[in-house]
């Protein structure tokens, strides 16, 4: 055998032992993928391929959550939370192309009701039995919420809640938004401008038979108010134990629960709007409940209760 020959077959030999051991190796995961169990996943998760989890929690540290072109994402009566300390730094995003399943009763939301995350649909999204609470919204412009900006968007019997500055921020596109309830945003934010339910530009889909209340930013300027507790009767020889008071007079022992008087005055101002539509939309708003956005009830009289 010649030296030639010899090389030859080494090289021949080695590039063999190569190939065996790459179809032995399992492939890379460069995605941080949690396992189908669910879990703990540190920086960012990319969903490159189909994944569906069920009934797990997710917590996402300090990353957000990519669904690429191509992928599909399925959170199936899943909870998802985002735990970190930058508001607004980190967050959903799907990308154009992408998809993702919110349902069954999936929830996602922030692991500090301080701290807001971002929530980006470019791509597709089903949300049906699902609720998303926290979201951040920007305070020098209408953007915030859930922001969509494609109209392969179907929310359907789900609850947005406790957005910082709206639920829903809708730009060039026509989803759908049914039987759905969107409420309490606007608070976090401390806008008197940017306090909404829903805004829209561009809109040409359809909101319906949802409920969209108490969207708001209350700004306290004055507060009172006192408590002071008491029972319904009073006996000479009545002691208190912590929970009730009680006597005994010759009869069976009596116990008498305390009552509670609680007086509360607030004075401030009140902004927020229900829903917001403009810049030439055409959209369809049918059979929805819309109340209480920018509303405080006011009184002269005390509010009392037991």
């Amino acid at each position: 055998m010649n030296a030639a020959r010899a090389l030859w077959i080494g090289a021949g030999a080695a590039l063999a032992a190569a190939l065996a051991l790459l179809v032995l190796l399992p492939a890379a995961s460069a995605t941080n993928d949690p396992p189908a169990g669910g879990g703990t996943v540190y920086g960012d998760w990319t969903v490159t391929d189909t994944r569906e989890y069920g009934s797990v929690h997710i917590t996402v540290v300090k990353g957000s959550v990519i669904v690429k072109s191509g992928a599909k994402l399925t959170l199936t009566g899943t909870e998802l939370r985002f735990s970190n300390s930058d508001d607004g730094k980190y967050g959903i995003e799907v990308q154009s192309g992408g998809a993702l399943v919110l349902q069954s009763g999936a929830n996602v939301s922030s692991d500090y009701s301080s701290v807001h995350y971002c929530f980006v649909v470019k791509g597709s999204m089903t949300m049906d039995d699902a609720e998303v609470s926290e979201v951040w919204g920007d305070t020098a412009s209408w953007r915030g919420g859930i922001q969509i900006s494609s109209s392969s968007v179907s929310i359907n019997n789900s609850r947005i809640t406790d957005g910082k500055t709206g639920g829903i921020y809708i730009e060039n596109c026509s989803p759908s938004i049914t039987n759905s309830t969107i409420q309490y945003c606007g608070q976090d934010g401390a806008s008197p401008q940017y306090a909404y339910g829903v805004y829209a530009t561009g809109f040409n889909g359809t909101i319906s038979r949802c409920n969209v209340s108490h969207n708001q930013y209350l700004e306290i300027t004055d507060y009172s108010g006192y408590t002071y507790q008491y029972p319904d009767m009073w006996y000479y020889d009545a002691e208190w134990n912590g929970n009730y008071y009680y006597w005994s007079w010759g009869w069976p022992t009596s116990y008498m629960y305390r009552y509670l008087e609680v007086y509360a005055q607030i004075r401030g101002n009140v902004w927020g709007k229900g829903i917001y539509i403009e810049g030439g939309s055409c959209a369809t708003i049918a059979d929805n409940e819309i109340v209480m956005n920018g509303w405080a009830k006011s009184t002269t009289a005390p509010d009392w209760s037991s």
